[in-house]
C-alpha cells in the first residue's frame, strides 16, 4: 500500500519503447565523411569566399573611402556599419 502523505509516483515508461531505444544502433557514418561533418565541400568553399569578400569589403570600407570634409575619418564607418546591419537584420 502506498503512502498518502508522500509524492506521488511517476508512472512507468513503457517497456517496449525503452528497449527499442536501447536496442537501436546508430547509423554508421557515410563512407569517407565524418560523423560529425555537416557541409560539403561546395559549401566550405562558398564559405570561405563569403568569409574573403566580407574581409575585403571591410577594409575597402575602411582604408580605400575617401575622408569627408566635416567628419574626416569617421564617416568610414557609415560604409560598414549599414551593410553590416542590413546583413544582421536579414539573418534573422
Amino acid at each position: 500500500m502506498s503512502d498518502p502523505t508522500g509524492p506521488p509516483a511517476a508512472p512507468a515508461a513503457s517497456s517496449a519503447s525503452s528497449a527499442l531505444a536501447a536496442s537501436a544502433p546508430a547509423a554508421p557514418a557515410p563512407e569517407g565523411r565524418d560523423s560529425a561533418s555537416t557541409g560539403s565541400r561546395a559549401t566550405f568553399w562558398l564559405g570561405l569566399a563569403a568569409l574573403a569578400g566580407t574581409a575585403a569589403v571591410i577594409l575597402l570600407g575602411l582604408l580605400a573611402a575617401p575622408a569627408d570634409d566635416v567628419q574626416s575619418d569617421a564617416v568610414r564607418i557609415i560604409f560598414v556599419h549599414v551593410p553590416v546591419a542590413i546583413g544582421a537584420y536579414a539573418a534573422f
